[in-house]
């Protein structure tokens, strides 16, 4: 019988390798060795989840800067470079101040509503790409690295086996949800905290009192001021 050295990662020398040593063999049941193992179809599985999560995540991207221009230009009549101006200020929580959505009407809810949620909307998608990119780089150091540790061979083999059972990583990484509702807590407590013990403030107003600040001229809050506060408090956007 002839013995053959073949790396290990060639399947078709595998596979003419196991035809010469082995007579018996016919083409079709040698070939059996070119279909993809476990670990290629959990690849292939993963890159597609990822490949989703990206066109995914482009498109409330895409959603987003076109949500924001578009009601910012209609209702503040600002122009796309203001618009773009503002929507990369709370990108990168900056919060200059020297554009603000309600200047002209502090009473506008409606338009606080838009903001604080477009502010937590855009800190959710900047975690997504974190996320999703952070996972994109561990998984190609994980096959260059198996790729190149002969001696993590067999190891790496059981756990890709093990791994083909499952159905892939989920759309939504569960973590994300976990620091979304640890986020949503302490949304609620800083509305709370100024909507109950910072309801009304002095601040610059002569002849507000802090002991009577509804009755001496102290700019109050309603329940959507205080979330309002705690969106660009929290989101250190100001």
């Amino acid at each position: 019988s002839s013995s053959f050295s073949v790396p290990a990662s060639s399947r078709t020398a595998v596979c003419w390798g196991a035809m010469i040593g082995d007579g018996t063999r016919s083409w079709p049941a040698a070939k059996q060795v070119l279909r993809p193992g476990p670990k290629q179809s959990l690849r292939s599985k993963k890159a597609e989840q990822r490949s989703l999560r990206w066109m995914v995540i482009t498109g409330m991207v895409v959603v987003w800067f076109v949500s924001g221009i578009l009601v910012y230009s209609l209702v503040c009549g600002w122009s796309t470079i203001d618009c773009i101006y503002m929507l990369t200020q709370v990108i990168t929580t900056v919060g200059y101040g020297d554009l603000t959505p309600f200047w002209w009407d502090r009473s506008n809810e409606i338009m606080k509503l838009f903001c604080s949620t477009h502010v937590l909307i855009c800190n959710l998608l900047i975690a997504g790409i974190v996320s999703n990119l952070a996972d994109t780089i561990l998984d190609s150091i994980s096959d260059h690295a198996e790729n190149h540790m002969e001696q993590a061979a067999e190891k790496a083999r059981a756990r890709h086996e093990a791994e083909a059972h499952h159905e892939g990583p989920p759309l939504i990484d569960p973590k994300l949800v976990s620091a979304g509702g640890s986020f949503g807590i302490f949304l609620a407590v800083w509305t709370i905290f100024y909507a109950v013990l910072e309801s009304c403030v002095c601040e610059g107003i002569d002849g507000c009192s802090d002991k009577d600040c509804p009755n001496t001229g102290g700019i109050t809050k309603s329940w959507m001021d205080a979330f309002y506060m705690a969106c660009i408090t929290l989101t250190t956007v100001g």
